[in-house]
């Protein structure tokens, strides 16, 4: 659905944040998820000292996880466009040093929340997961590095948590964040 379709029976709620403010705020959510995560897999698995060559193993998981990280926002909204992967823009701002996927369409809320975590389950969680299991340092820190990636997503998740599952969502193209569309309530 484009934005443009939608008529005077929502309200427009904005819920966006500038990726100023998103990178002042993710310093706070970035510290306790690293050393909480970090203890974790001390504990469960021990320390081990990295090597040189674990950093550079490191570093291309990382960078991996980042283009991953957007493909997978992009690819999961894509599922729920009416014009599938042509609704989708990936970038990279300059300014801000970050890379980014922008959905154009109008999607459910649900739709977008799935869109917006899923990132952060795939090249995080589930890899945490199978450091924990195999005893690995470097998928462990790598994951808990592209888990503090998504802290963008998790500020966005936190804007939505409120909103009815009725709600409908169009990503914002230049901020962090979206525009809820509220169905208006009829009074007769």
């Amino acid at each position: 659905m484009k934005k443009k379709e939608l008529d005077n029976s929502f309200k427009v709620v904005d819920k966006t944040f500038s990726m100023a403010k998103a990178n002042v705020i993710s310093i706070f959510i970035i510290l306790p998820i690293y050393i909480t995560l970090s203890i974790v897999y001390n504990e469960v698995c021990g320390y081990e000292k990295t090597s040189p060559f674990n950093f550079i193993m490191i570093g291309i998981l990382v960078v991996a996880g980042l283009v991953l990280h957007e493909f997978l926002h992009g690819f999961v909204w894509q599922l729920f466009c009416e014009r599938k992967w042509k609704s989708i823009n990936f970038g990279f701002n300059i300014k801000t040093f970050s890379p980014y996927a922008h959905c154009k369409e109008v999607l459910p809320i649900n739709q977008y929340r799935l869109g917006t975590i899923a990132p952060a389950i795939f090249t995080g969680v589930i890899p945490f997961i199978f450091a924990l299991i195999f005893k690995n340092n470097v998928l462990a820190t790598a994951s808990i590095l592209l888990i503090c990636v998504a802290c963008g997503d998790f500020m966005i998740l936190y804007t939505i948590a409120k909103e009815k599952s009725t709600s409908l969502v169009i990503d914002h193209p230049t901020m962090c964040g979206c525009q809820v569309y509220r169905k208006k309530i009829k009074i007769s």
